[in-house]
């Protein structure tokens, strides 16, 4: 058994291990391929795992350990307002100054909107 570098060599068999000893499930020539489809989308670490032979998850992983994986986007309802923008109605309606009432965040969202309803007939 002789160790070149970050490689060992066993038996005519080569395996590739990093700088605390583990053993890297990428090759040089995998992982450049990863930094050249920079930024890495989740679309782009379906074809490469389906090239590697390597799970989706692992390829992600690797783009994200390279800094080369760009998130997905998350969409937001557009429709549900939040709980911040609840309490900040309810100030604006008493004319109180922003984050007065932000121990309302731990009540519900459907409380503090059955709150802002009753407070805009009250005042309306």
């Amino acid at each position: 058994m002789e160790q070149i570098g970050g490689w060992l060599n066993f038996n005519h068999l080569v395996f590739n291990y990093d700088k605390k000893g583990y053993p890297m499930s990428y090759t040089k020539a995998e992982e450049q391929s990863i930094r050249d489809n920079a930024p890495v989308t989740y679309e782009k670490a379906e074809e490469l795992a389906s090239q590697f032979g390597k799970t989706i998850r692992s390829v992600v992983s690797k783009s994200v350990s390279l800094k080369v994986y760009q998130k997905r986007e998350q969409s937001r309802s557009v429709t549900k307002p939040q709980k911040k923008d609840t309490i900040r109605a309810i100030e604006k309606t008493f004319g109180c100054e922003q984050g007065r009432l932000d121990g309302l965040a731990n009540a519900r969202g459907e409380t503090l909107k059955d709150l802002f309803q009753l407070i805009a007939e009250t005042v309306g």
